[in-house]
């Protein structure tokens, strides 16, 4: 009842250290529009193209350990494509 009664009045409760004090609450101001420069730009180009390198790159790395080294004799594409389509 008493946060309702302090709310409705402006006041918010402010966490302290192990104990609750209350403060005036400041609405916010209104921000001017962001701009956008080109450090803005580079910056994110730089984080996007890092996430795509590393993704791609986990993923090729773990393609290619799942290989299995000892499959046997490698068998020629042409060989491959009519052992696959002779059971149809």
């Amino acid at each position: 009842m008493l946060s309702t009664f302090l709310l409705a009045r402006g006041c918010v409760f402010l966490e302290g250290v192990g104990r609750m004090t209350v403060g005036e609450y400041e609405p916010d101001t209104p921000r001017a529009n962001h701009t956008y420069t080109a450090g803005w730009f580079l910056k994110r180009l730089v984080i996007g193209t890092l996430i795509l390198v590393f993704s791609f790159g986990g993923l090729a790395w773990l393609t290619y350990a799942a290989i299995d080294p000892s499959a046997g004799e490698v068998e020629s594409l042409i060989d491959a494509i009519g052992r696959l389509t002779s059971n149809f």
